[in-house]
């Protein structure tokens, strides 16, 4: 089973995705530095569902990265999985 990473604006259209095996930290952060390289800036805010591993991956990326360091983390409370 593939996992559907999916990334949107705030008109909902989607900016960048990723299939994964797994919905776990480390498919987080490839997804978040895979964004990082195609938009050629952080976001200035990222809304996630309730799954603990993408939270992990966003509070881990400004000590990767100084570009994420702005970046507001926000939290709908609802878990989303997306699956294909």
């Amino acid at each position: 089973m593939d996992v559907s990473l999916p990334s949107r604006d705030r008109e909902g259209k989607t900016v960048d995705f990723r299939l994964s095996a797994n919905r776990d930290v480390k498919a987080a952060k490839a997804f978040f530095r895979k964004a990082l390289e195609t938009q050629g800036r952080a976001p200035v805010s990222i809304t996630l569902d309730g799954y603990a591993a993408s939270h992990g991956a966003v509070r881990e990326l400004p000590a990767q990265n100084p570009r994420w360091k702005d970046t507001r983390l926000r939290c709908c409370g609802r878990r989303n999985i997306s699956t294909t």
